[in-house]
């Protein structure tokens, strides 16, 4: 959302970092934020960075949307983040990485075998 409305990603992590806190020490869940405290957050951090005074550029229901873990999840756009896509593709090439790794543990179990059976000479995989 910081690059939709454009706002310094260090303004809004003080947002969020603002929210986080105020939260924590009211106890208040992320589906229970009240949208109100989120603007006078909002309107306070702008005056602590020295930023001009403005609304809160979210609305109520993008703020929501912004505290769901499923949204979070299906919208982070980050190599190595949590969406599916990401995990899927990681996954696949750690799969490849497996049989990578599985064909050279194969490789490395034959010559050893052969050199075992009466060929040394097949460990330094010299000609017979």
């Amino acid at each position: 959302m910081m690059r939709k409305y454009r706002l310094p990603f260090r303004a809004g992590h003080h947002f969020a970092a603002g929210v986080a806190d105020y939260a924590k020490d009211h106890n208040i869940r992320p589906t229970e934020f009240p949208y109100g405290e989120a603007r006078r957050i909002y309107g306070v951090m702008l005056g602590v960075m020295g930023l001009p005074p403005s609304e809160l550029p979210i609305t109520e229901a993008e703020f929501r949307a912004a505290l769901d873990p499923v949204m979070i999840v299906r919208d982070q756009a980050t190599a190595g983040g949590p969406q599916p896509a990401e995990v899927t593709r990681m996954l696949a090439a750690a799969d490849e990485a497996v049989a990578q790794q599985d064909g050279w543990l194969r490789e490395r179990r034959t010559r050893i075998s052969t050199a075992l059976d009466g060929d040394p000479r097949a460990l330094l995989g010299a000609p017979r």
